[in-house]
């Protein structure tokens, strides 16, 4: 999927001596924790930055200069540092970034490569935004053509056949990858795990409209925690509302959770779909 992507794009560049930094934008709260999250990443590949303590609403210039001046470099060395970023905070965020502080972050000597949703589009290609990005590519769900090249660059020297694990249906690389693991382990044919995977979707509807739309959104987006704000916005929900729903799912053994450690502050609980089980194939759940 987009976050694979982007990781192997990461690898890539390193394996040819090239500086390259993932950053997991989504990770961030609000824009001053995503700007912190990019001189973290940064720092943490050897790369220090000036630093601001400045507020978002810097005096005497546009919103936030002075923080985007603040992951400058240190040491100029005249090489462009690729930042392959996988989304943002927040749809506004995204704009404010990229749109209204357009002109500072070009001056910075990085390459930005950002992965987004479909929902996403808007905030980063509505003017001015749209201006920072000189080429947009749309990844569109896989065919089952599509599917069976990548399950063949991931069985490569295994002795299983990837044509078996096609479905017929367009999904995406996740879904793909999914219902082709779960056939592995469990043995049992990839369209039956589709099906598994299907009803699955309809027990979160048992529980309600609102466990249906997280469960939906899970697939869409992978792990996520109760105050993502990509979550919140395409759920239109608040962060209690979340909460509320994501124990729905978690008391009915559809998702689990788990801490996970930012660049700052407490862990955040991040919340996950359950694997399939045996039980799940044969029940249809």
């Amino acid at each position: 999927g987009r976050t694979t992507l982007l990781r192997h794009l990461t690898y890539s560049e390193r394996r040819h001596d090239r500086a390259a930094v993932f950053i997991d934008g989504g990770a961030a709260a609000d824009l001053r924790s995503f700007v912190d999250l990019v001189a973290f990443r940064l720092a943490a590949a050897g790369i220090g930055t000036r630093g601001a303590n400045g507020p978002i609403e810097a005096p005497g210039g546009p919103p936030g200069v002075e923080l985007i001046e603040g992951l400058a470099p240190v040491e100029a060395t005249g090489e462009r540092v690729l930042l392959l970023l996988d989304g943002i905070p927040a749809a506004t965020d995204a704009h404010t970034f990229f749109g209204r502080l357009r002109d500072s972050v070009w001056q910075l000597p990085y390459t930005w490569v950002v992965g987004a949703g479909r929902d996403e589009r808007g905030a980063f290609l509505t003017p001015p935004a749209d201006a920072f990005f000189e080429v947009v590519v749309d990844l569109p769900p896989f065919d089952p053509r599509q599917q069976l090249e990548l399950l063949r660059a991931r069985l490569e020297g295994e002795d299983i056949d990837p044509a078996g694990l096609v479905t017929g249906q367009d999904l995406s690389p996740r879904v793909t990858l999914e219902v082709a693991r779960a056939a592995i382990l469990l043995d049992r044919p990839a369209t039956e795990v589709l099906d598994a995977l299907g009803g699955r979707a309809a027990a979160a509807g048992a529980l309600g409209g609102g466990a249906r739309m997280l469960f939906d959104e899970l697939e869409s987006l992978g792990p996520v925690s109760a105050s993502d704000d990509r979550l919140l916005t395409r759920l239109g929900w608040t962060r209690e509302r979340a909460v509320q729903v994501f124990k729905q799912l978690e008391d009915a053994g559809l998702v689990t959770s788990y801490p996970q450690k930012g660049a700052a502050g407490r862990p955040r609980k991040v919340y996950k779909l359950v694997g399939l089980q045996p039980d799940d194939i044969a029940s249809g759940r």
